[in-house]
């Protein structure tokens, strides 16, 4: 017997609760921490956000060019992590090999694989360098995350409770005017609650 769709929704919500309940801390921990434990946290989000770009760009399955470009931009983040001065130096070698070596095997994608790692690698550098401000990068990298699950729950919740007009139908169907604006609220709350925090 098929499972309702209310019954499948419920089953995804207490899912997303239990794995943030989960990962949450261990982000909020390595953020707080600092240091090498932030450091493996960036790489980590780096090597799983390339895989999708992958996924999406690559050639067909069976012929996916993964494993290369993965390395490279670990050892990319690896340098820009340790000494952050070469990190976009070590980013542009990276993008230029896999540059090179996509081409090199045929790749009709070639210039969107080396792409995927400029756009992987910048936000994390500057997650890193944001951070590594002694003045106020834990409060500035907390107000980020925050702000942004704060503005995702927001938008779910009052997008699945008052539903209404979709806000961009042939973009992205399930969005709606009520969830944007409770989307827009929990990030107001989220981000003057941080920063009330930290006395800014």
């Amino acid at each position: 017997m098929a499972s309702s769709p209310v019954a499948g929704s419920a089953g995804n919500l207490l899912t997303r609760i239990a794995a943030a309940a989960v990962l949450a801390p261990l982000v909020l921990g390595a953020i707080y921490v600092g240091g090498w434990a932030y450091a493996a946290l960036l790489g980590l989000a780096a090597v799983i956000a390339l895989h999708e770009w992958q996924m999406i760009v690559g050639p067909g399955a069976g012929h996916r060019f993964v494993v290369f470009p993965v390395f490279v931009l670990g050892a990319a983040l690896a340098v820009s992590l340790a000494a952050t001065g070469a990190g976009l130096l070590a980013m542009a070698v990276a993008a230029m090999a896999v540059l090179v070596v996509g081409k090199g095997l045929g790749h009709r994608h070639y210039l969107l694989e080396a792409a995927g790692i400029a756009y992987v690698g910048v936000p994390v550098i500057a997650l890193w360098w944001l951070r590594s401000s002694a003045a106020a990068g834990l409060a500035a990298v907390l107000w980020l995350f925050l702000v942004v699950w704060a503005t995702d729950i927001g938008g779910y919740f009052v997008g699945k409770g008052v539903g209404g007009p979709k806000l961009a139908p042939r973009i992205s169907p399930k969005k709606t005017w009520a969830g944007l604006a409770g989307a827009m609220a929990a990030a107001a709350v989220a981000g003057g609650v941080i920063a009330g925090v930290f006395g800014y």
